[in-house]
This record gives structure tokens, sequence and C-alpha cells, in this order.
């Protein structure tokens, strides 16, 4: 048994490897694909003149991101994006709209202590704060901060608390906006690739 790999004689780009019996050798060949005799992977290495040759390191990476967008491009052994402009920038939007979640659900800052941003229970809580007051009616509630010690909040104390959570999430959604501006106003994919969250 011999080991082999067929590949693109115009680009070198090594298609398959494996072993056969010599007689076999052969038979892997047609048009545009010869086969060469040698140990070779096609994720690990490639054919220039003749030769079975390692992809460096950083080509090795690159390689393994080939996707449905990004196609493996020889013989310039490099990533060639396939994406028109208008798919990168829903790609973008939708990675930024993922970091607006995220930083919509940070623990945040008030009066000294940090609590965990509970989307659902603060503004409920702090909207029973509010009718508290209205009504001259007493509140007190305990809460657990993002350490897992419990504070006690009296309405003001809680109205302040579903306040810096409000102001967390407008800045937020304000970010985002600011950057959704800038992925329209962008008229390449490095323009739109270039824009972050950070």
């Amino acid at each position: 048994m011999i080991s082999y790999v067929t590949y693109e004689v115009a680009t070198g780009l090594i298609i398959q490897s494996g072993t056969c019996l010599d007689e076999n050798l052969t038979r892997y060949e047609r048009d545009g694909i010869s086969v060469l005799i040698g140990n070779g992977h096609p994720d690990l290495h490639y054919v220039l003149d003749g030769k079975i040759q390692p992809y460096s390191e950083a080509e090795i990476e690159l390689k393994s991101n080939e996707s449905e967008n990004f196609k493996w491009q020889m013989p310039e052994r490099t990533l060639l994006d396939m994406r028109d402009l208008q798919t990168a920038k829903q790609q973008v939007w939708d990675r930024i709209k993922a970091d607006r979640q995220q930083a919509e659900c940070a623990n945040f800052l008030c009066n000294g202590q940090i609590f965990q941003a509970d989307l659902e229970r603060i503004p409920l809580a702090m909207q029973s704060a509010i009718e508290s007051i209205l009504s001259s009616t007493p509140f007190s509630i305990d809460w657990i901060l993002a350490n897992n010690c419990t504070v006690t909040l009296d309405a003001p104390g809680m109205i302040e608390v579903g306040k810096a959570l409000n102001q967390q999430v407008t800045e937020s959604n304000r970010k985002s906006q600011l950057l959704r501006q800038k992925i329209n106003q962008a008229s390449t994919i490095a323009e739109v690739e270039a824009i972050h969250w950070d």
C-alpha cells in the first residue's frame, strides 16, 4: 500500500488523501486532477511544484474558518469573502444587537451598590414603589445584590434603582442606533467589519 494525495493541477489544492495499491493509483486521476505519492492532508498540506508542502500555522487557522461565506482561495492560500455588502451589514448588525443585549443585562451601579439587571422584576418593583408614594402607603423590599448580599430598599431607593437600570438600557439603545447608522453608511465590507461595540 502506498500513500497518495489527489490535487487540483491548476491550484495545488489537495482534494483527498489516502492509501491504495500501487496498480490502483492512476484510477484517481481525471481531468484537472492529478495524483502524487506521499503523505498529506487536505487541511494541512497543498502541492507546489510537484511537491507536498505544509500550510503555515496561520494558514491552517485561516483555512479552518472556511464556510459558506468564506472560501479558501488557491493558489493564493487565503480566504475569499463571498458575501455581498448587504449580507455583511446584516451580519454585523446582528452582532451589534447581541452586544446591545449583553450591555443592557450587565450589572449596574446605584448608590454605591452593584445590582443585577433584572429587566422584569426591577420595573415591576419600581412601579409598586411609585404607586406607594402616590397612595401614601408604606413600601419596603429586600433586594439581593450582585454579590448575593441583601439590601432593604424604601420607595425612593427602589425608584433610584429603576432609574439607573433605565439609564443603562437607554444608553445601550442609543449606542446601538449610532452604530446602526455607521453600518448603513458603510460602502465597503471592510468598513462594515471595522464596526464594533467596544
